[in-house]
């Protein structure tokens, strides 16, 4: 079996303090990036790279790719068919050959890329107030302004009030920042009828699941993180027809700026 093999390396850039002659800290925004080891990204509704982040500041928490599905059908967990939903229900297993539970997985949103209507697009999605079904079209990200695609790497560009509040109307001065995000990189071969389980075709971490932490009190700071195995960790989930390697996920690349 093969394994990845996670180095992690930090940059610092130009230190820089922003002057506020309110003396109210100037808001801050995570510029996010990820890089895939092929040409392109996968321009089909069946396929989705997901970032998905945990606001709870527990790093002993995270999100976590649940792997395969439920054994059975109808499946159990009527919320969403997402790879990252907290579950601990006994019916959900990693795969359906083996007995091994799906990890416990802790989130409040992510940010998913996929082509929808013909055109890539980014949703950012989240539980909705009930706090078990999710919004998975919570909010459409803005195209060249909020995300891009430069080859084989996509930026996602959002504000702390975006990630951790409502979006609108919040500032960092009356939003409780943790000391650090939790965050994981999943891709998946996606149902578009939304009645299936999203498969994980990839994660940032192999067996045992681990997600990676963002602290957020760096800021100005570039930290990038690199990671070589085997194309795609669950290659047999992988559609016919498409590259691995355009599944498989290489690089990240995050800073924390302030003022945007």
């Amino acid at each position: 079996m093969a394994f990845k093999k996670s180095v992690l390396a930090a940059t610092l850039l130009a230190q820089s303090c922003a002057y506020n002659a309110t003396g109210v800290a100037p808001p801050r925004t995570l510029i996010f990036e990820f890089t895939i080891e092929g040409d392109q990204f996968v321009q089909s509704p069946n396929v989705a790279y997901y970032l998905v982040i945990d606001g709870d500041g527990d790093p002993a928490t995270g999100p976590q790719a649940n792997g395969g599905v439920p054994i059975t059908f109808p499946y159990p967990d009527p919320r969403s068919y997402l790879p990252f939903i907290f579950d601990q229900s006994d019916d959900y297993k990693l795969d359906r050959q083996s007995n091994i539970p799906a990890p416990i997985s802790t989130w409040s949103t992510f940010f998913a890329l996929y082509q929808f209507n013909g055109a890539m697009v980014m949703y950012q999605g989240r539980r909705n107030e009930d706090g078990k079904t999710v919004n998975e079209q919570f909010r459409q990200l803005q195209n060249g302004r909020e995300w891009g695609i430069q080859g084989k790497t996509v930026q996602i560009t959002v504000p702390f009030t975006q990630i951790l509040g409502t979006g609108a109307g919040t500032d960092d001065a009356n939003l409780k920042i943790p000391p650090q995000l939790e965050a994981n990189l999943i891709v998946a071969n996606r149902g578009q009828a939304r009645t299936a389980y999203d498969l994980v075709m990839e994660r940032w971490g192999q067996v045992p699941n681990v997600y990676f932490t963002i602290p957020t009190g760096k800021v100005d700071q570039t930290v990038f993180d690199t990671i070589s195995g085997v194309p795609a960790d669950l290659a047999r989930n992988v559609p016919q027809g498409i590259d691995p390697r355009n599944v498989n996920l290489i690089t990240y690349r995050y800073r924390i700026v302030t003022g945007q």
